[in-house]
């Protein structure tokens, strides 16, 4: 997640208090979700090889080739356009420019002229300063690992929609990945019907929250959260207000613009955002496998899934 502007006072004045959704489900039932493989996702893409993953680094690369073989593992299909599921891109900037590549594929619906909804997370971070390493465990890896998590299930228990998977580069400098997919994305625009965006998922804290944000602005999606099934202890909550800021962060995060998500709102494709709050260990080298909790990540992965396939039965009334 990057940093953003502050909310203006009379926007934040007018959000609602926090609501839960969610009933539980048994922790112990998982399918068709894998228990173990995105622990390891999470962990392999945080591990001091991928040096923090930044932007145009070789850290970034052994990220996309990872990402690449994990796709071709799980049997992710590939565009016609992206046979090896690299998007390239570049943006012209003021002083400069930001290139990257993106990791694209998707796994067909069952109805695959209904369109697809696109999973989104965003695979760079901070990479290095000095002799310190920031690894990204929480901000993305988890939401990369989720991503994967969600594919190898849909290739499973294909939903009605074709899925999109979508791990976005150059999202800490401000978007560019993802604003270059809907500038030259592989299916046309109308076939993008809602985008899930996961980024930062992983550490909830004391009190075991999971955000989701969107609802508001994409109502047919309030009424399946309200009945949506999540596992046991996890808390799905609506974002509001950051409780934690001013704690942690010097400028109250603007939720709507705080992470891929936002590029598809321009677009105007519907979406829902799933992270948690911001925590002391966001954007520093803290941010690590050992400071997560397994079973709160392993939970909040099947809350994923579980909004992704709402997601497709309320797309598909």
């Amino acid at each position: 997640m990057r940093r953003c502007s502050v909310l203006g006072a009379a926007l934040l004045a007018g959000l609602i208090a926090p609501a839960t959704y969610g009933r539980c489900l048994s922790t112990e039932s998982l399918a068709p979700l894998d228990a173990q493989a995105p622990w390891q996702d999470l962990t392999t893409l945080a591990s001091l090889p991928m040096a923090g993953r930044k932007n145009q680094t070789p850290g970034a690369e052994k990220a996309r080739q990872y990402l690449q073989e994990r796709y071709a593992q799980i049997g992710v299909s590939a565009f016609e356009q992206l046979p090896d599921y690299l998007q390239s891109f570049s943006h012209q900037l003021l002083l400069g420019e930001v290139s990257g590549t993106n990791v694209v594929g998707y796994i067909p619906g069952l109805q695959p002229a209904s369109g697809f909804i696109v999973v989104t997370a965003h695979y760079d971070h901070l990479g290095t300063k000095g002799s310190k390493v920031y690894r990204g465990a929480d901000d993305n890896a988890s939401g990369v690992a989720g991503l994967l998590a969600l594919a190898t299930a849909a290739a499973k228990a294909p939903l009605q929609h074709n899925v999109l998977l979508l791990a976005t580069d150059a999202e800490e400098n401000g978007l560019y990945g993802a604003r270059a997919f809907i500038q030259q994305s592989p299916v046309d625009a109308d076939h993008l019907v809602a985008n899930l965006n996961l980024d930062m998922i992983a550490q909830g804290g004391h009190d075991n929250r999971l955000y989701v944000f969107g609802h508001r602005r994409n109502r047919q999606f309030r009424a399946m959260l309200e009945e949506l099934t999540v596992p046991e202890g996890l808390c799905l909550s609506t974002m509001g207000k950051s409780r934690r800021f001013g704690r942690f962060e010097p400028r109250a995060p603007d939720w709507r613009r705080a992470s891929d998500h936002y590029e598809f709102d321009k677009a105007g494709i519907p979406y829902l955002y799933l992270g948690v709050d911001v925590h002391p260990d966001y954007h520093t080298p803290e941010d690590g496998p050992e400071n997560l909790s397994k079973s709160f990540y392993l939970d909040a992965v099947t809350a994923a899934w579980q909004v992704l396939v709402g997601m497709d039965k309320t797309l598909s009334l």
